[in-house]
């Protein structure tokens, strides 16, 4: 089978998955990562929406990237999981996961469907600063939350501070990941997502 047939078929199907997520998040009342999951899907959808087709969709595995951190957020909904220590370490870190990923998305998004050129360092360099910053809008709510709603969502100062460090080194290893990837995929799939202008500027630069 063609696969410019079969790519977007796949994309859709992880689509599907990222509707199921915000459904349930609904369901379970956890209203902030069900607008995460919104925003997800609205990112995801941009091109479609730009280009009026269902076929112009992302690379099914930057999809899968960016739907496994809410993914792993949802297993804190079962019982079984808070029972393990290191899996709610990892849990309290999905957050700066969804950060540095719909960085990446964004980026990838912006070049392939806008006029947008950027070299690799400054798509590494917007995916960094893009985490940090989401980082300090979500601490802002949350502690607007404890402030008026009477929540306890940061436990200290330490731990705001930490959620920082994590989104600065998750920032840069999601930007340095995006750059390995875009330098594996091959010159017919670029094109064929419209990322081939990474691979250009960087090509102008030397």
């Amino acid at each position: 089978m063609d696969p410019r047939k079969i790519e977007p078929l796949l994309s859709w199907i992880i689509i599907i998955w990222l509707i199921g997520y915000v459904i349930l998040a609904f369901v379970k009342l956890d209203f902030w990562w069900a607008m995460v999951g919104i925003a997800s899907l609205l990112i995801v959808s941009s091109g479609m929406i730009s280009k009026l087709s269902t076929f112009n969709v992302m690379p099914f595995e930057l999809i899968v990237i960016l739907i496994l951190p809410l993914y792993i957020h949802a297993t804190g909904y079962t019982k079984s999981a808070e029972d393990i220590e290191a899996w709610n370490t990892l849990l309290s870190q999905t957050s700066v996961m969804t950060y540095s990923v719909i960085g990446m998305f964004l980026i990838a998004e912006l070049m392939a469907f806008t006029s947008l050129k950027m070299n690799r360092a400054f798509a590494v360099i917007f995916v960094t600063v893009f985490c940090l910053s989401t980082s300090a809008i979500w601490s802002v709510f949350e502690y607007l939350s404890d402030l008026f709603m009477g929540t306890a969502l940061i436990e200290s100062n330490y731990a705001v501070m930490m959620r920082f460090i994590y989104s600065f080194i998750g920032g840069i290893l999601m930007g340095v990941f995006f750059d390995i990837y875009l330098r594996l995929m091959p010159d017919s799939r670029l094109e064929r997502f419209g990322l081939n202008n990474l691979r250009e500027v960087s090509a102008g630069e030397g």
